[in-house]
């Protein structure tokens, strides 16, 4: 069985009605102004902020390569210990003799 449904868009009726919608489209076109206002403003501060830290990065790590090149060369740090080699049947043996 079929059902038929009736729908029908209706225009809004009366004064009100359009006064509504047209306060809402208002309303909404500010909300957007607004933000649209801070994106740019937010943007005229941080560019110039991020340009300058790219011309600084780009600076300052010559700087400091010059500043190493220049001074004496520092001395290796050597560190000493005490090694022995270990035959890997030794390993074998000892783990097979842990295991009984």
């Amino acid at each position: 069985m079929r059902r038929i449904f009736n729908f029908r868009a209706q225009r809004p009726a009366g004064f009100k009605a359009w006064l509504a919608i047209v306060v809402t489209l208002i309303i909404s076109i500010a909300a957007l102004s607004v933000v649209a206002i801070l994106a740019v403003g937010a943007f005229l501060v941080f560019v110039p902020i991020l340009l300058f830290l790219i011309v600084a990065y780009a600076i300052l790590p010559q700087r400091r390569a010059r500043e190493r090149s220049q001074s004496a060369p520092r001395e290796a740090e050597i560190i000493d210990g005490e090694y022995r080699v270990v035959d890997s049947s030794e390993n074998d043996q000892n783990s097979l003799s842990k295991k009984d």
